[in-house]
């Protein structure tokens, strides 16, 4: 697979995860690029994790929040638009510890 493939596979799962849950967590970008088994390294691995990033934010109305685990829906906060992105967390971290989301931005019921 070449790289825009991956990015498009990459593309179609984040879609998947909001169109679901209408949010996704910025980890999830490289654990899923890990959980297929590409033998990229580091530097590749950020590159296209940055490209699903920016296909993302560009096809949807999304805000970038942090939160903490468990996700509860609307438990969030705004992270600054100067946030240094982390796409890889430690999944063995404190559950107190934040993490950020794209959270998609839907219009209100009622």
């Amino acid at each position: 697979m070449n790289e825009q493939e991956i990015i498009a596979r990459l593309v179609d799962d984040a879609e998947e995860s909001l169109e679901t849950m209408g949010y996704i967590g910025l980890h999830e970008f490289i654990w899923s690029l890990r959980g297929y088994g590409f033998d990229l390294d580091r530097t590749q691995s950020m590159v296209i994790v940055e490209a699903v990033y920016e296909v993302i934010r560009a096809s949807r109305d999304l805000s970038l929040k942090w939160t903490r685990w468990p996700v509860s829906p609307g438990a969030w906060w705004d992270a600054s638009a100067d946030v240094d992105l982390e796409f890889d967390i430690d999944p063995e971290a404190n559950v107190a510890t934040p993490f950020l989301l794209l959270v998609e931005q839907r219009p209100s019921r009622g």
